[in-house]
């Protein structure tokens, strides 16, 4: 087997475990008809949306997407978010029928989607699939010979 193949392998495993810098974009708005309405539930243009969160000089390092329920009309609130939250989601209920729901996640533009996949979970599924699939083509001991 080929070692050039691995080695560009590993080089983007590597790439993609690799935590990112500073600066991240996400998307921000909220769909209360007083501010972006259902243009930020729904999304139908993305772009209008985008915000570099670096702009904002509060360390954000990650995206987050609250839905809150009320009386069942529910909010959706897209924003920057900083340190300390891990990636996932949460949800809370309060009285009077009340419910939220936070998702936190750290790539850019991740509070798109309706639900949010912590993507230390996706880095854990993509290493654990390169190293099955290197070890089923015997590419390690090639490799170290």
């Amino acid at each position: 087997m080929d070692v050039i193949p691995l080695l560009a392998l590993f080089m983007v495993l590597f790439l993609g475990l690799v935590e990112r810098g500073v600066s991240i974009k996400c998307y921000s708005c909220n769909s209360s008809p007083f501010q972006s309405g259902k243009d930020c539930a729904e999304l139908p243009d993305k772009s209008l949306f985008e915000v570099d969160c670096d702009i904002f000089q509060k360390n954000y390092t990650r995206c987050r997407k609250v839905s809150q329920t009320v009386e069942r009309v529910t909010t959706v609130l897209r924003q920057c978010a900083s340190l300390g939250e891990e990636d996932g989601c949460h949800s809370r209920v309060g009285t009077k029928d009340v419910k939220m729901k936070y998702c936190h996640c750290s790539k850019d533009l991740c509070n798109a989607a309706p639900h949010i996949m912590a993507s230390s979970h996706c880095k854990f599924l993509l290493l654990t699939m390169a190293i099955l699939a290197i070890a089923l083509t015997g590419g390690l001991h090639q490799l170290f010979r």
